[in-house]
């Protein structure tokens, strides 16, 4: 496999790996301030998709105005609200990533996906190797990893080579898609592999709403893309397939949560916590829902308090040193960061673009369609972690989401 960089496609070559391979190695080079070059990059980019023809010749022009709207509106009310650090935070959150949809626009119907979702393959393998090594060492491999242990066992939430427990997990959901894309597209058993090896990085992370978020988005995946796979004179063996799975599947999930089969075996901590994803209480030993709830019931008061303007950009979040503490919801975050202004001005010209996309599903191929349903599918996954927390934090993670909707927005007929 070869990705040739020649003097045509040498922004397109850098793009790809600053803005989807930074998800794997981010904190290597937390240390050199790598983000920084990635915003500046994305600026760059984004710069020349405004000022070259033709970058927007696909794309229902009232949408780039919703965007930039909702940008000048973040700008001009940081200043407005303005708390140094905090709004630095909140600018970087609310404009210069969601800029990676404007610098990746011109690309992405010219890159060649079949060799980034291969290459993307092969690093969440090493990169869930890295997460395995630390959770049987018990320790973190990166000295620069975000680690954490829970319960009196202190089981270790692996951070891989992303250096997160968030962010290793979702990137490793995000690759269990593109897995799943590669093995419906040449039916290799191999691609199914990765996608098995991915959900035990994620199941490793110890976090639960990444295992979740994956779950549901590779159904997705296989329901829409139902009437256009590879291998449809096979459908009835494929069907069986998935029945047995189905049944599988269903037994463990009686076995987990209406029995007690397990709690006294060696696998009984970690069937607490995956437990506790429908367990909202203390009773199960795991009062992480229960704090949350605690967090969202607060964060609601403040919203309320802060009805129409919010109390700023940036003043929520993991670094409590500046912010008031975390949301556990982007929902939440935004509500209390923007107030109901802020909030359908940022988000109308997302989800807007979103709903026509999906709407929109005519493609002159079929590997067109299954591309689509892999993008649609990585901003499935996003969202549904968006709501349980303030994923746009994370940006390795949101560059993936932003990178998904260029595609779709870019290849629609608006």
């Amino acid at each position: 496999m070869k990705l040739i960089i020649t003097k045509k496609n040498i922004i397109m070559s850098l793009m790809i790996f600053c803005f989807i391979f930074y998800g794997f190695v981010s904190y290597i080079f937390s240390f050199l301030n790598f983000s920084y070059l990635i915003h500046a990059i994305t600026i760059l980019l984004a710069g020349i998709t405004f000022v070259k023809k033709g970058c927007f010749k696909y794309i229902n022009k009232h949408y780039i105005y919703l965007l930039l709207v909702s940008y000048l509106y973040i700008f001009v009310y940081s200043f407005m609200n303005w708390n140094s650090r905090c709004s630095i935070v909140g600018i970087r959150q609310y404009i210069i990533v969601p800029l990676i949809f404007f610098a990746v626009l011109k690309y992405v119907r010219i890159v060649n996906w079949q060799k980034i979702f291969k290459m993307m393959a092969l690093f969440s393998v090493i990169n869930t190797t890295v997460g395995l090594y630390e959770y049987i060492r018990g320790g973190s491999l990166l000295p620069t990893s975000r680690i954490q242990y829970l319960g009196t066992e202190n089981y270790l939430r692996s951070a891989g080579l992303t250096g997160n427990f968030i962010s290793f997990p979702m990137i490793l959901g995000v690759c269990a898609i593109v897995s799943f894309y590669l093995y419906q597209t040449s039916s290799q058993k191999k691609y199914l592999i990765c996608i098995i090896y991915d959900f035990i990085g994620i199941f490793i992370s110890q976090s639960r709403g990444p295992l979740v978020a994956s779950l549901i988005a590779i159904i997705v995946f296989y329901l829409v893309s139902a009437n256009y796979r590879v291998d449809e004179k096979k459908n009835g063996e494929v069907f069986s397939r998935w029945f047995v799975l189905g049944i599988v599947g269903a037994t463990v999930i009686y076995i987990i949560f209406f029995t007690n089969l397990l709690d006294s075996t060696v696998v009984g901590n970690y069937v607490n916590r995956i437990r506790s994803i429908l367990i909202w209480d203390n009773s199960n030993g795991d009062a992480s829902n229960a704090s949350r709830v605690i967090i969202w019931k607060r964060m609601i008061e403040l919203f309320k308090q802060h009805f129409l303007f919010g109390i700023g950009i940036g003043m929520t979040g993991n670094n409590t040193e500046i912010t008031i503490g975390v949301t556990e919801s982007g929902l939440l975050k935004r509500l209390v960061e923007l107030g109901i202004i802020g909030f359908f001005v940022t988000l109308l010209p997302v989800a807007v673009m979103i709903l026509e996309a999906v709407r929109n599903t005519k493609c002159a191929d079929l590997n067109g369609r299954m591309l689509r349903i892999t993008f649609f599918s990585i901003i499935i996954l996003i969202l549904i972690e968006w709501f349980i927390l303030q994923i746009q934090e994370y940006i390795p993670v949101m560059a993936f989401f932003w990178i998904a909707l260029a595609y779709l927005v870019q290849t629609s007929d608006f």
